[in-house]
């Protein structure tokens, strides 16, 4: 990540409806913004066509990012956390491009370009309805095989779009399926939920220490300085909608899809162990620990990130 200055109003107003058939060169005002968030690939892969276009999901103005390598060998399907943002996958999606894949993913209502409150929603359920509105706008030029990753808040939007659509290994449309540090519910949950309860009426949010999650320090420091996307406190309402959703969740009908899940032995933002319990009575996970590993794992150090990649 450069840190070099971008406007983001400028980039917002500058964006058009997603178009996939006809040619919309970048401007400069979204060329800075991919310099900022080091995601501008063009000089590292030869032929790759990114497009940024906006489609209208889940009541908002959703950004969508499509990387489309020269001779794509399969589409994945990246889901961003909560409080984060396309800029900000960098790393995951280099390596999803030096595996020939088309990339698809997109900003979250009320996260990065999108529009919508800042990192608050009122039901889980349009964050999986903007995923399937996005799907179902690339799909018949997104070749196969598919593959769905979600870090977090991302891996709780995977989840829930399998399981409500009732998807078994012989009909779902993804050869894999990753789960990173996947959100079922916070670390520490029940004394949050104490204060949650205790305060809620009498506040909307309450400010958020940014960074932290991570044990690379130039991205946790890149998160608190220099990214503008990044929102500054947790909504109540988002918490409220969380743990809805948590409940709703937890009384799916299971599913004998296997998906990846890795999970970082150090993390302080999921309730590691109690998800993993979820996920397997849910789901029959393979499950991979990286015992000094935080939350944020696509930024983790190089040598975390190696791991799980590998």
């Amino acid at each position: 990540m450069s840190g070099q200055a971008f406007d983001a109003s400028a980039v917002r107003a500058s964006l058009l409806p997603l178009d996939l058939a006809a040619a919309h060169p970048l401007d400069a005002a979204t060329r800075a913004y991919l310099a900022h968030y080091n995601i501008e690939f063009d000089a590292e892969f030869a032929g790759l066509d990114h497009r940024i276009g906006t489609l209208d999901a889940a009541g908002e103005r959703i950004v969508v990012h499509v990387l489309r390598p020269a001779e794509p060998r399969g589409t994945a399907f990246v889901l961003h956390g909560y409080f984060d943002h396309t800029g900000l996958y960098g790393h995951l999606l280099r390596y999803c491009l030096q595996k020939q894949l088309q990339v698809v993913t997109f900003d979250q209502p009320g996260h990065g370009l999108s529009s919508g409150a800042p990192a608050t929603i009122d039901d889980f359920n349009r964050y999986v309805d903007a995923f399937n509105t996005v799907r179902a706008h690339v799909e018949s030029s997104a070749p196969r095989p598919w593959h769905l990753l979600g870090q977090s808040m991302g891996g709780a939007v995977a989840m829930e779009h399998l399981l409500s659509a009732g998807h078994m290994a012989r009909d779902v449309p993804y050869r894999n399926i990753v789960l990173f540090a996947p959100l079922v519910r916070p670390y520490q949950w029940r004394l949050l939920r104490l204060v949650f309860y205790t305060l809620g009426p009498f506040i909307k949010e309450w400010p958020r220490g940014i960074g932290g999650n991570s044990a690379d320090e130039t991205f946790n420091t890149f998160l608190r300085e220099s990214d503008p996307l990044q929102a500054k406190a947790v909504m109540v309402a988002w918490v409220s909608a969380m743990a809805k959703w948590q409940r709703r969740f937890a009384k799916r009908t299971p599913s004998d899809l296997a998906p990846i899940v890795i999970q970082g032995g150090a993390d302080k933002t999921v309730d590691a162990a109690y998800d993993l319990q979820v996920i397997a009575r849910l789901f029959r996970p393979i499950v991979h620990h990286l015992p000094t590993a935080q939350h944020h794992l696509v930024n983790e150090i190089p040598a975390l990130r190696a791991e799980m990649f590998a």
